[in-house]
């Protein structure tokens, strides 16, 4: 299991964020962990959110086998959500995300989109 933080700012009051990890091999993804998060906060204020992703569908492998896992953020709103101090922790603690801050820009970070 992972514990994700982040901070969020909505536009809007209410609305959802969508958060997935899944397995990568070349342009597919594989068995995903998908967790929607309601937002019922005062929209142009900072609040903590915390989350408890699953693990159980990512396969385990050895080290020479292991896929590439993706960790996405997804606003299927139409308002604008801030979004800063993005943690994503191992039982142990550990934070497996680089640059959650935004302190090095978008270092680490690809944005998409899928609906223009």
């Amino acid at each position: 299991n992972y514990l994700l933080k982040l901070d969020v700012r909505p536009k809007k009051p209410g609305g959802n964020i969508t958060v997935s990890l899944c397995e990568k091999w070349m342009l597919t993804s594989l068995d995903c962990v998908r967790k929607s998060i309601m937002m019922s906060y005062e929209a142009g204020s900072w609040n903590n959110l915390e989350a408890l992703l699953s693990s159980a569908t990512l396969t385990t492998s050895p080290w020479f086998a292991s896929k590439t896992v993706k960790f996405a953020l997804h606003n299927p709103t139409d308002s604008y959500i801030d979004i800063k101090n993005v943690r994503l922790e191992s039982i142990q603690g550990e934070n497996l995300l680089t640059n959650g801050s935004f302190a090095k820009d978008l270092d680490h970070w690809f944005f998409s989109a899928d609906n223009h």
